[in-house]
């Protein structure tokens, strides 16, 4: 199996514990954040950002194929952003669903609202951060949002490697079973016994029954 066979497959999975996980460890991966002390924070803490994105994702019912574009403009954004730069406690949750934000949009002709994007965060966002947050990230890729298979599958390669192991143990076990099976139906051959009656039938064809070779495989 290619990788682009194991991403199409991957592609029409549902989305999982272990996809969110991924995303979450990919956007933590993007900056540091140095806390503080502020009130702001003291009042309202942000959520766990696993929590968070599973949050978003069932507010908005986005599926893999837009988690898998998110993860690539996650990729992209790691690679822009220096590695000295540190974020407030709510950095990565803003960058997060910036990129998911984007994802929904490129994908999707009816993706959500901003306004609606702001509620799914549950008070975290006001629609004119949101609204800052998607300009921002789309300066930062220079307006470009385009995305390639081998973005996709590079990206995408800890899910793909165990789709295309698991093809490969199906095909090997498919072509043992088959061997087996070929193997018996030759022993199975070299055993045939007709009956005297057909033997006879097939010597003399002026009974009416014919003996047809193929009917028996031969």
């Amino acid at each position: 199996m290619s990788n682009y066979e194991a991403l199409l497959k991957f592609n029409r999975k549902a989305v999982s514990k272990e996809m969110v996980q991924y995303l979450a460890s990919t956007t933590a991966s993007i900056i540091k954040i140095k806390k503080t002390n502020s009130m702001i924070d003291i009042a309202l803490p942000a959520p766990p950002l696993t929590k968070f994105i599973n949050r978003l994702i069932k507010h908005s019912n986005v599926q893999t194929p837009t988690l898998m574009a998110t993860s690539v403009y996650l990729a992209k954004l790691r690679s822009i952003i220096p590695s000295n730069v540190y974020g407030i406690e709510t950095t990565r949750h803003r960058i997060f669903l910036g990129c998911l934000i984007l994802a929904a949009k490129t994908l999707n002709d009816s993706s959500p609202l901003n306004k609606h994007w702001a509620e799914y965060t549950d008070g975290l966002l006001i629609l004119r951060e949101v609204n800052t947050i998607e300009r921002e990230l789309l300066e930062y890729f220079d307006w470009d949002v385009t995305i390639s298979t081998d973005d996709l599958i590079t990206c995408l390669s800890p899910f793909l490697k165990p789709i295309k192991e698991e093809q490969l143990y199906k095909s090997q076990r498919d072509c043992r079973t088959l061997k087996i099976f070929c193997s018996r139906k030759r022993h199975s051959k070299q055993n045939i016994h007709f009956p005297f009656a057909l033997i006879v039938q097939y010597v003399y064809p002026i009974f009416s029954f014919h003996f047809d070779p193929l009917h028996f495989g031969i």
